[in-house]
């Protein structure tokens, strides 16, 4: 039983610490492939802790691996825009000053009353009062206010 207990105490350590690396982003904020990491790495953290016959090492060194291949992940989207693209997707403008483009909203599996709602978590309740709202990579609404836009470039 002891021997459990020390082994959940050092796997939640090292978890700890190889979050805190991959930085600070919440859930909400995270790109696709930092999601897909956070959960593998969830997983690969219960195994050693749950059965006492599996080595702990089963459990640290995929946890370091997983955390050595996020870092040459970020170094390479942050140096090509296709992997970027490919990895995370790309931001998308839903609305502009043309208004609601309901084929991109159509891709994007989106329904105009959840749009609405994205641009009310805004305080946005009218889009006559915006000159562009853009869905990023990670979910999130960026709305770009009348008469602040200008050229927009993604």
């Amino acid at each position: 039983m002891l021997t459990i207990v020390i082994r959940v105490i050092i796997i939640y350590l090292i978890t700890i610490v190889v979050m805190r690396l991959m930085g600070k982003r919440q859930i909400g904020d995270m790109e696709p492939f930092e999601l897909v990491i956070t959960l593998i790495i969830a997983d690969l953290a219960t195994i050693p802790m749950a059965d006492p016959t599996i080595p702990i090492w089963y459990g640290i060194l995929p946890l370091l691996v997983m955390q050595v291949l996020h870092f040459f992940v970020v170094k390479l989207q942050c140096k090509s825009k296709t992997v970027r693209r490919i990895l995370s997707g790309s931001p998308v403008i839903v609305i502009s000053p043309k208004g609601i483009d309901y084929q991109k909203l159509k891709e994007l599996d989106i329904c105009k009353d959840e749009l609405m709602e994205l641009l009310r978590s805004k305080d946005i309740y009218d889009i006559k009062d915006i000159d562009y709202a853009i869905l990023e990579s990670n979910g999130k609404l960026s709305v770009v206010p009348k008469g602040e836009g200008g050229k927009l470039s993604l």
